[in-house]
């Protein structure tokens, strides 16, 4: 009936590449709809979706059943998240199956979708993450965990900025008082810890690398913040 044709690793389905239609493949299905195979009867034999298929036969009928599946989806929403969640989980093996190949296939495409997202909601994400580990801390803590467990390496690496950092912006000139000073917020932290439960960071008001100035690791640069709140502030000055 079609052409064989292989996928890149040579698998077949019914003599059809199982991945990507070729232009081929596309004009047998558009002759054998011109023939008076439906759209229906053409995905019961080909592994596409009869609207994959529709575009490929009918351009112009595949824009006006789009516009008009977006415009139900629009008016009726309840019943469409319902019917989409309905699919999903009667179709949850092929969902993953599929999701995992897309994603295989489209590594480079999607990382620098990612990219551009978060620099496009930098401030929107920072909020958002902080929010979840503020909500979730047993969880965090129990990720963060396994993180350095399965990153030592990068995990090192941070550590040993942030202590470059920080020797950085020590100046020479502190004294005995100044140091115990600094240990004190450090203890308040923990106290605070111990009291109402959650993370208490110790914050530099002037961030030691900040974006438009650098603060120095003294007593009067530090204030104990929670953790949530310490992330959402980031690395700016407020």
């Amino acid at each position: 009936m079609f052409p064989n044709t292989a996928s890149a690793d040579g698998t077949l389905y019914n003599g059809l590449m199982t991945k990507r239609a070729t232009p081929e493949l596309k004009a047998a299905i558009r002759r054998y709809h011109r023939d008076g195979w439906s759209y229906y009867a053409l995905a019961k034999i080909v592994p596409y979706t009869k609207t994959a298929i529709a575009k490929w036969c009918d351009e112009e009928l595949y824009v006006r059943q789009k516009s008009s599946a977006q415009n139900w989806s629009e008016q009726n929403r309840e019943k469409a998240r319902a019917s989409t969640k309905k699919w999903q989980e009667a179709n949850k093996a092929h969902l993953e199956e599929y999701q995992a190949a897309y994603k295989e296939a489209n590594k480079e495409r999607i990382q620098k979708r990612n990219k551009e997202y978060h620099a496009r909601n930098r401030e929107k994400r920072n909020a958002q993450s902080a929010e979840y580990r503020a909500a979730n801390p047993e969880k965090m803590k129990q990720l963060d965990r396994e993180y350095r467990q399965n990153n030592p390496d990068k995990n090192a690496a941070k550590a040993a900025k942030a202590r470059a950092d920080r020797a950085q912006a020590t100046p020479p000139w502190l004294t005995e008082d100044h140091w115990e000073e600094i240990k004190s917020f450090y203890a308040t932290a923990k106290a605070l810890e111990q009291a109402f439960g959650g993370k208490y960071d110790v914050d530099h008001i002037h961030p030691l690398k900040g974006r438009t100035c650098c603060g120095l690791h003294v007593p009067w640069n530090l204030q104990v913040l929670p953790a949530g709140e310490n992330r959402r502030k980031s690395n700016k000055l407020v």
